[in-house]
């Protein structure tokens, strides 16, 4: 049967434990049009800036965040969602 959905009930659990001083991403889902990556960032970790060849969302699930995109700084934490 082909699968026609997937199903995360806690992404936080997905997650699991960010050690310190680290950037932990685990591949959620990918195949031809979308690719999902969670990340989770210790205190202090930050993703250096770069461009994306596909388009991107940027969900907050915990904690809190100073993003820069398209060269706006905006404050961002649980509930943030930024396309």
């Amino acid at each position: 049967m082909t699968q026609t959905h997937t199903y995360f009930a806690d992404l936080m659990q997905e997650m699991g434990d960010v050690s310190a001083d680290s950037i932990v991403s685990r591949t959620l889902y990918s195949d031809e049009a979308l690719k999902v990556i969670l990340f989770g960032f210790a205190p202090g970790q930050e993703l250096s800036e770069h461009t994306a060849s596909m388009p991107a969302v940027i969900h907050i699930l915990d904690g809190k965040a100073q993003l820069t995109v398209g060269g706006d700084d905006r404050p961002a934490g649980p509930g943030t969602w930024v396309r």
